[in-house]
């Protein structure tokens, strides 16, 4: 039996009921395009958030840098590709720059940005998520990102009012971290960050907006520094060495989080994660098994906070064996808690074989592992970053319930040397 709220009062029916077969068919009509249109607009609105996946490769043949931006649902379908590089135009193309960056959506998911460095422009990229439309803002006269500094491009403020980046003046070799405050549309700078060592590139590695909205902590040749406001002098506030991704604790003032390690280089080395406010102490949380030679050991090639800041899911990668030389290697995810110094596996992929292991020591700026925005799971690029690995990864999603499902999503190009893959969800 249908329920009471399901039926038509008969006077209403025999209030409209169609008296002639045209007036029956003008009715359904009507019902039909007013359901259907309700049916789209509500679709529309409840569709799944896409990936947005960036990848940067070098051309076969002229070697030059190829860098696309597009987004793709979880399930692998709607692929969507917002900018890339035109391979037909090679005269617009540099060696080793890309032309597009990795995208970030803001806090509340209605904005996704990127950065844009063609002939004709040069700036941020803001799409609005529901109606698609961009607005595009040109970076102060002679600066560009695109990946020079090695930090993620788009870094947003907690509130969503305003997206951090760091810009570098090729000409004069200097580099700030400026802020495009996205209500005026107008570009202010926070810190100078040019190189005091005679570096042609800027002296910043990664960076990151804390909940305050008005502190950024950066790292540099220095340590980790933070700033609290335009023009204000910088600070320092750990002066540890090989440290990076840096990433706000979401749900506190200015609780943030970094990796640190020097895991290439020694036998003992391991990469660490710590936590940290501006008015306190580091706190180590979180230690990869050592590389000493014989036994397993793990490299921390990226991580992620949940939305609420209880937790964090890691991408770690683990080697058989010696610190050089051959070794296989496969990726493992899992989940860390806070309160909690162990990791809970969710996710193995296959062993991959690699000749040597010696390349690098550094943590790229990027965001090879993202939680979904609902929390129910996350995806990542299976590859092996900080070392020269295949030169293309498979993205996949693992739900973060049991039995952990996973699914393929897409495959990402990987240069391997000068610009990582990147995801942002």
């Amino acid at each position: 039996m249908l329920s009471k709220s399901l039926l038509v009062p008969r006077r209403l029916f025999r209030r409209y009921s169609p008296k002639t077969l045209k007036k029956g068919i003008t009715a359904a009509a009507a019902v039909l395009l007013l359901g259907g249109g309700g049916y789209i607009l509500w679709q529309r609105s409840h569709a799944p958030l896409p990936l947005a996946v960036f990848m940067g490769y070098q051309q076969q043949g002229s070697g030059r840098m190829i860098s696309s931006l597009r987004t793709i649902r979880g399930d692998g379908s709607h692929v969507t590709v917002l900018a890339e590089t035109n391979p037909n135009n090679p005269e617009s193309l540099d060696y080793h720059a890309v032309d597009v960056s990795a995208a970030k959506y803001s806090p509340d998911h209605k904005y996704l940005a990127w950065q844009e460095n063609y002939d004709t422009f040069s700036g941020v990229a803001v799409e609005n998520v529901a109606t698609k439309a961009v607005d595009r803002y040109s970076t102060p006269s002679g600066y560009s990102h695109m990946n020079v500094s090695g930090a993620l491009p788009i870094v947003w403020y907690p509130n969503g009012e305003a997206i951090a980046m760091v810009l570098w003046n090729p000409a004069t070799d200097g580099s700030v971290i400026d802020v495009l405050n996205l209500s005026g549309g107008k570009f202010s700078t926070m810190v100078d960050t040019t190189a005091t060592d005679g570096s042609t590139e800027p002296d910043v590695s990664s960076l990151a907006v804390l909940g305050d909205n008005r502190s950024i902590v950066y790292t540099n040749s220095n340590g980790i520094e933070v700033v609290a406001g335009p023009k204000a002098p910088p600070r320092l506030l750990n002066a540890a060495p090989f440290c990076g991704s840096l990433r706000w604790r979401p749900g506190t003032a200015t609780e943030f989080s970094y990796l640190c390690g020097k895991v290439f280089e020694v036998a003992s080395g391991s990469v660490q994660l710590y936590t940290q406010t501006i008015s306190s102490s580091p706190s180590l949380w979180f230690t990869t098994l050592p590389a000493d030679g014989t036994t397993p050991s793990e490299n921390l090639d990226g991580y992620t906070w949940s939305a609420d800041g209880t937790s964090v899911a890691l991408l770690m990668a683990t080697f058989s064996s010696n610190i050089c030389g051959p070794t296989d290697v496969h990726n493992n995810v899992a989940l860390l808690s806070v309160g909690s110094s162990m990791p809970k596996t969710i996710a193995t992929t296959a062993n991959h074989r690699l000749s040597t292991r010696c390349f690098t020591n550094s943590f790229p700026d990027i965001d090879p592992i993202v939680f979904a925005p609902d929390g129910s799971s996350v995806a990542f690029i299976a590859g092996f970053f900080g070392i020269q690995a295949a030169p293309s990864e498979p993205v996949t999603r693992v739900m973060l319930t049991a039995p952990y499902k996973s699914n393929y999503v897409t495959t990402v190009k990987d240069d391997q040397i000068f610009v990582a893959p990147d995801l942002g969800w």
